[in-house]
């Protein structure tokens, strides 16, 4: 028991750094900021200097507080993805993040077969179209998306991904967003990408979706599928095609486990989640010296069952949009182009 408190006690530790090196790195950047527009405005009147610094604490207090409202109203946003998944196969009613809209900027009714042409750039299987917008916004709850289903395509892997986030005022905030998503319908595969605000407004202390409005959606379709698994018709041999498919992502982690190496905000998270018997296993598996693939499996499972790489992903997401939203403070530049897409980087990198 002492061990296993040792264990424990070890683990949070990790995650005590892991927050220290965070909040670290926003303190240092929040620093940064504020000296740097120190500098630029060095030339301020005398008692200007007072005012400044009141600016730039209001402007990063603001960013804190748009950043903690998109954690809480993302899963929103993820409810209404998955709606539209069940939609195309047959779920109707809306989902009550969609129940307080009251103005709409929609896809235009149009004839698909006339939008769609294939691009030069692009192999001659794939056709691409931008799929028209409504000019006007229309007060109504009207489905935005409501066109495309003359297309009968059931969407899959639908998400809607925060770009930013501002208050308009103090009771309305509106998300700057994007959407993926693919489909397939008979014979047929779809992609879908896009842009579109939602506005959120504070109604008796919750925060309730009132408008959509969509920047634009680009489709894509294709009559053969855009990948084709091949390697099994090349390698005729079992256990030689089991050893090329083989991960090699999992073989670095199994290493790193056998010399001693940590895994940190993914079992921290797991930790928090599983139940009393998942806990003794865990920490069972942690006591041993040696791990072998056995138990890296055992750990893997447990982490699927619990979605914690989704989690991680959030979290990342977090302070991603945390450094890409304290730019706004500095001027257009190359430098700040730069900057802003090594934070996309961070997370959408893939080792």
């Amino acid at each position: 028991m002492r061990s296993d408190s040792k264990f424990v006690e070890g683990i949070f530790k990790c995650h005590e750094d892991s927050a220290f090196r965070l909040t670290a790195f926003c303190s240092l950047l929040t620093v940064f900021l504020m000296s740097c527009v120190s500098c630029q405005r060095g030339s301020d009147v005398e008692g200007g200097g007072a005012k400044l610094r009141t600016e730039v604490e209001q402007s990063v207090t603001g960013l804190i507080t748009s950043e903690d409202l998109i954690l809480d109203l993302t899963p929103q946003l993820k409810r209404i993805a998955l709606w539209i998944e069940e939609r195309a196969i047959g779920a109707e009613a809306k989902p009550p993040e969609l129940g307080e809209i009251v103005a709409v900027r929609g896809l235009a009714v149009a004839d698909a077969e006339q939008l769609f042409a294939r691009n030069e750039k692009y192999p001659e299987f794939l056709e691409l179209a931008e799929w028209p917008i409504e000019q006007e916004v229309s007060l109504d709850s009207a489905y935005p998306w409501k066109p495309l289903d003359i297309l009968g395509v059931e969407w899959e892997a639908m998400k809607f991904g925060v770009l930013s986030g501002s208050f308009e005022s103090e009771n309305v905030f509106t998300i700057h967003s994007k959407v993926e998503g693919r489909g397939k319908s008979s014979g047929t595969v779809w992609g879908m990408k896009g842009h579109q605000d939602f506005q959120f407004e504070q109604k008796a202390g919750s925060w309730e979706l009132t408008k959509w409005l969509q920047g634009d959606l680009f489709l894509e379709r294709s009559a053969q599928p855009l990948f084709r698994e091949v390697l099994s018709e090349v390698v005729a041999d079992p256990e030689t095609l089991q050893e090329i498919q083989r991960s090699h992502k999992d073989e670095i982690i199994v290493r790193s486990s056998r010399k001693g190496g940590k895994i940190t905000l993914p079992v921290i998270l797991l930790f928090q989640k599983i139940d009393f018997d998942e806990k003794k296993l865990l920490i069972n598996l942690f006591k041993k010296n040696i791990r072998d693939r056995d138990d890296f499996n055992e750990i893997i499972s447990l982490i699927r069952k619990y979605n914690i790489v989704k989690e991680c992903y959030q979290k990342a997401q977090h302070y991603i949009n945390l450094a890409s939203n304290s730019l706004t403070v500095f001027k257009d530049s190359k430098e700040k182009e730069i900057l802003k897409n090594l934070t996309s980087f961070s997370l959408a990198r893939n080792f």
